[in-house]
């Protein structure tokens, strides 16, 4: 797999995980939309064929993602997962207020990635090593 094509999938994995995080309340709050649009920049989503003309997903994005879930937990190091990991807890973190939903997704990315849940949903004021 050539190396733009591996970083597309990490790309999808993050944002997906990141914007499950986001609305896992129903919402999308200010702070949730700003923290995507910094982390996850429309021309890098864009790149990787994720948006469109319009700039809505595209199958190409959707295809991705269901990629990364099958390939990446085999694939990545622990340093790569431990790097995903920290992206998506700031997603939790970056929410107005914290809500359960929010940490259950987080809870499972954990899982998935075969990641001890308890290291990533203590205190969002302290980065993880």
């Amino acid at each position: 797999m050539a190396e733009q094509d591996f970083e597309c999938l990490k790309l999808a994995f993050t944002y997906h995980l990141s914007y499950q995080v986001a609305d896992a309340d129903g919402r999308v709050d200010p702070s949730e939309a700003a923290f995507l649009d910094a982390h996850f920049p429309r021309t890098r989503l864009g790149a990787c064929g994720f948006l469109d003309a319009d700039g809505a997903f595209t199958e190409t994005y959707r295809e991705t993602v269901e990629q990364a879930l099958r390939i990446l937990p085999q694939r990545l190091g622990q340093d790569e997962k431990r790097s995903l990991m920290e992206v998506v807890r700031q997603a939790v973190c970056s929410a107005e207020g914290r809500d359960e939903r929010e940490f259950n997704v987080l809870i499972v990315a954990a899982r998935f990635l075969g990641l001890d849940p308890a290291e990533w949903t203590g205190d969002c004021d302290s980065p993880k090593e």
